[in-house]
Parts: C-alpha cells; sequence; structure tokens
C-alpha cells in the first residue's frame, strides 16, 4: 500500500489529524530518503539509523496521530 491511500485510510478512520494527504506523504517519503537513498553525509555522518528513525516516528506520530 502506498504511504498516500495508508494516509487516506488513517483519516477516513478518525485514527489520524485532518492534513493534506500529498503533503503528509511526501513529507514522510522525504525524511526517508534523506537518510536512506540519498545518503546525506550532514545527517549520517552524526545520527545513527536507528536514532534517525525514532526520531521521525516521534515527529510523525504527534503530526499524525489523532490525539481526541
Amino acid at each position: 500500500m502506498n504511504l498516500n491511500r495508508y494516509c487516506a485510510m488513517g483519516k477516513s478512520k478518525v485514527e489520524f489529524r485532518q492534513f493534506n494527504v500529498h503533503v503528509m506523504a511526501g513529507a514522510i517519503n522525504g525524511a526517508i530518503g534523506e537518510y536512506m537513498f540519498e545518503a546525506n553525509p550532514n545527517i549520517t555522518a552524526i545520527v545513527d539509523l536507528e536514532s534517525y528513525s525514532e526520531e521521525l516516528v516521534k515527529i510523525f506520530d504527534k503530526a499524525i496521530v489523532n490525539d481526541g
């Protein structure tokens, strides 16, 4: 399942906050790609993959998950 569909499904079930699905999916893809595919030395040299992924989970959890 692609990220757009996953985000839309979460919104339709009211598990996710209101946000633009395309923007959020792009942000998630960009964050993953920055570390994994582009291997940006400004990040990879100072942050290990586990720390990077844990931080992304925290950030996107707060941005996406409906707390109410």
